[in-house]
């Protein structure tokens, strides 16, 4: 079968806010439906796929509920928890330290910038080498203005250093894939 068209994650979550200033954080994802060709469920169309950690610090910003730019560092791992089912697991521990750069108004408005590099062991995915990458991101919310909701927005994406001999030097589109998101979000209190 080849590479996966669509699949649909559902993650399990915790974390905790310590002192203001770090956050630690476990995620373990799910993956509940896939598709190898576009309308036609895979036979791994369900399964455990790798165990995500999250530490992150404020290194400066706005206390809570204030206006300004801030600044935090943050490191994400993950340890190979997948499953043995096609593409539902790196095979090794990844490490992605990464730099968060962000504004926040006291109104609700807040915008985020991020840079980081994962470090992940090469993999080539049919005609495809995927090996270390740089990451990087681009998110929004936007307060509704009653009862906590807000409209939110992200643009992330990789750069990959994997060679591909399939590729005729350079970086091609392939190599770049990136993710749009939007939402809502509620917020209590």
């Amino acid at each position: 079968s080849g590479p996966i068209d669509y699949r649909f994650l559902l993650t399990f979550g915790a974390g905790i806010g310590l002192f203001d200033r770090f956050d630690i954080a476990v995620g373990f994802p799910l993956a509940i439906a896939e598709t190898a060709k576009f309308g036609e469920v895979s036979d791994s169309d369900m399964g455990m796929t790798d165990l995500r950690f999250l530490v992150r610090g404020r290194v400066f910003g706005p206390e809570v509920g204030g206006d300004g730019p801030g600044l935090a560092l943050a490191l994400h791992t993950t340890f190979p928890t997948g499953s043995d089912t096609p593409y539902m697991s790196d095979g090794a521990a990844t490490i992605m330290p990464q730099v968060v750069l962000d504004y926040r108004s006291s109104e609700g408005f807040r915008a985020a910038l991020n840079v980081g590099f994962r470090f992940r062991p090469e993999r080539t995915v049919v005609d495809l080498t995927i090996a270390n990458e740089l990451r990087f991101g681009l998110g929004a919310e936007v307060p509704v203005g009653f009862y906590g909701f807000a409209f939110t927005a992200e643009v992330d994406g990789a750069v990959s250093f994997g060679d591909s001999a399939y590729d005729e030097g350079g970086i091609s589109a392939r190599e770049v894939p990136i993710e749009v998101l939007g939402g809502m979000r509620w917020r209590s209190g």
